[in-house]
Order: structure tokens, then sequence, then C-alpha cells
């Protein structure tokens, strides 16, 4: 698994806005096309995200970007992980730490399964928990496919 780390135009400062309004940006995607521009946010928030807060946090876009010359138009999308939602980014696998995921990756050339408790994160490797509470540590090179487990 290629773990994405890269920033896009305007990613800190839309996470300031958002972390100073109790909500974490879990992923961002700024897609420009010839004409228009299309603005994708997920977020999360403790005790889950509702409709009102999809669209609180479509606001605070709307005042950041109103005050940023883009040529064209533009149109946002916010939404919430979802409960069995695929982590492909750090910053996503930082934010569900301390939770169940489901993980795919290769071991000796066999594809396995495991079910456990996503205790740290980093650039290099993840470390999980099992049911038994051993520890695992994978890295991300053998990693094929991370999803939230509830």
């Amino acid at each position: 698994m290629k773990l994405v780390t890269s920033k896009e135009d305007y990613e800190d400062q839309l996470e300031n806005h958002l972390t100073q309004k109790k909500y974490q940006l879990i992923d961002y995607k700024l897609i420009k096309h010839k004409k228009n521009t299309r603005i994708k946010v997920t977020i999360n928030k403790l005790g889950g995200v509702s409709h009102r807060d999809c669209q609180n946090v479509t606001n605070i876009i709307q005042q950041i970007f109103d005050n940023i010359f883009i040529q064209g138009e533009y149109s946002i999308e916010v939404s919430s992980p979802g409960i069995n939602r695929e982590l492909r980014t750090l910053r996503e696998l930082i934010a569900f730490q301390g939770r169940n995921i489901h993980i795919s990756y290769l071991e000796n050339e066999k594809l396995l399964q495991f079910v456990g408790q996503l205790i740290e994160a980093n650039p290099q490797k993840i470390l999980l928990k099992n049911d038994l509470n051993q520890e695992i540590i994978l890295e991300y090179d053998n990693i094929k496919k991370i999803r939230l487990y509830e």
C-alpha cells in the first residue's frame, strides 16, 4: 500500500478553521477542471457527524474560498467517513487510532486478513493489537487495504 502524504492547496488553512470549530479533517481533495473546481472534504467529530455539521463545514469552506480567487466556479462536497470506510492516508490512520480495523496484507507471498485494534500509525508502519492482546507491526509495503471495522 502506498501511503498518501502529499498536501493539497489550502489544506492547512482549511484544517486550522475546522479544528477551531471542533471538527477533524479526515480527507481533502481539490480537483481542478478547465472551467470549475471541485472541493471534496471528509470530516469527523466526537459523537459523530450530522447533516447540520456537513452544512456548517460547507459554510466554512465557502468563506475560505470566497476570499481566494478561484478561476471559474467551484462545488463543495462534505461527508462523514462512513462506518466501514477505507483508510488511505496517514492522517486517516492517526484519526482512527484506537478503533478496530480490517486489514489485508501480504506475508510470504500469501494474502492474509486480520481484524484488530489500530494502536499507532507513523509514516513507515502501523501497530495493531489482536483479540489476544498481542501487538503486531506491519509495514506499509506489505499492506493491501485497511478499512474501519465495526
